[in-house]
């Protein structure tokens, strides 16, 4: 098992993804280390990773590519549009 620092913003999911490829790694990460599904984490926070592999293409693609979602709602992180206010569901 390693030892992971966690992003602002990040959440369970985020590091299921992050760490092991696939959404299915989300329960084991919330037992190992005792946190609830939708824990939104501060910067720093470590937690455990457990050894399982879920989808190993998926994982080490996010490897090789750094992919660190952090999705969690946080006043801190800026949120950028890619639509104006003016796009509706008329144009979907």
């Amino acid at each position: 098992m390693i030892k992971i620092k966690t992003r602002n913003g990040q959440t369970l999911a985020d590091l299921a993804i992050q760490t092991k490829g696939a959404i299915e790694a989300l329960i084991d990460l919330a037992m190992v280390n005792g946190v609830s599904l939708t824990n939104v984490f501060t910067s720093s926070r470590e937690l455990y990773i457990p050894d399982a592999t879920y989808n190993k293409t998926y994982q080490t693609y996010v490897h090789v590519h750094g992919v660190s979602p952090a999705t969690g709602v946080d006043e801190t992180v800026t949120v950028s549009r890619i639509f104006s206010e003016q796009f509706t569901v008329e144009f979907a």
